[in-house]
This record gives structure tokens, sequence and C-alpha cells, in this order.
């Protein structure tokens, strides 16, 4: 038995080959720092801007959604933008519920022809009732984002 690759094969095992641990490893993060930043700071600022679209109404004047309004769409649409660079499909679905709010009260003053007096108690009312509704899911979209997460998010 002069070959080396026979005398290998007899050779008696010391012990147990080491095995590696199978750890997985987390998942890559989507999307940039930016993008994931940007989520952090809009979604508390849309519902933020929903309780001054309904405090605004309430105290000063329903004409105030002229400005809350089309702020509130356009930061419910850089929500969407975000939620799809970060691909996160429920902080697009609060983006997407924002921008649907603001074309509903949009829809209902042109197609039943309100002016300020018959808008304010349906838009306060509805207001409310968003608010009220859009409070945990933003909050649940919010959390991954959130800044004890640090910079990165999830």
């Amino acid at each position: 038995m002069s070959d080396p690759a026979a005398i290998e094969a007899a050779r008696p095992v010391a012990g147990p080959v080491p095995i590696l641990p199978l750890e997985y490893a987390p998942p890559p993060q989507a999307g940039s720092r930016v993008w994931r930043r940007i989520l952090a700071i809009c979604l508390p600022a849309a519902f933020g801007l929903c309780l001054l679209a309904v405090a605004l109404i309430a105290a000063v004047h329903v004409e105030s959604v002229l400005f809350t309004g089309p702020t509130l769409f356009a930061t419910a649409l850089l929500i969407i933008i975000a939620s799809v660079f970060v691909r996160d499909r429920f902080a697009g679905i609060v983006g997407a519920c924002h921008c649907l709010i603001c074309l509903v009260f949009f829809g209902l003053v042109n197609a039943l022809h309100w002016g300020p007096t018959d808008a304010r108690t349906p838009f306060l009312s509805m207001g409310l009732l968003y608010a009220t509704g859009v409070l945990i899911p933003t909050y649940l979209a919010w959390v991954p984002f959130a800044p004890w997460k640090g910079a990165a998010g999830r």
C-alpha cells in the first residue's frame, strides 16, 4: 500500500467533522437611507396635516382645506414614491389613502356644488372619522422607520 490516497483513506478519523452554524443573515434593506428617512418624516407629517386640517375646519374656516388638502396630497404622493423605492407596500397603502381622501373631498365639492357653509359639517365629520381611522395604520407603517430603529430602519 504505497498509494498515498489509500493510506489517507485508511487512517481513522480523529473526531466529528466541525459543522458550520446555519444562521441566516438578515435580509438586505431595500431602498436607500434617504428614502427611508423620507418615510420616517412624511408618515407622521401627513397624519399631522390631517389633524391640522380638522382643527382648522373646526376652529377657523372650511376654506383652510385649500391649503391643507394639496399639502396632504403632495406629502402622500411623496410617501407613495418613497414606499416604492423602499419596497414597503403598507406605507404605500397609507399614502394612497391620504391621496384618496383628498380626492373624495375635491370630488364632493365639485359634484354637489358645495360652498363653504355647505361643506363645513360634512368635512368636519368625515375629517374626524378619517383621522381616527388612519391613526393606527399610520403608526404601524411608521414604526419600521422610526428614529429608534437607527438611521437605516428595518
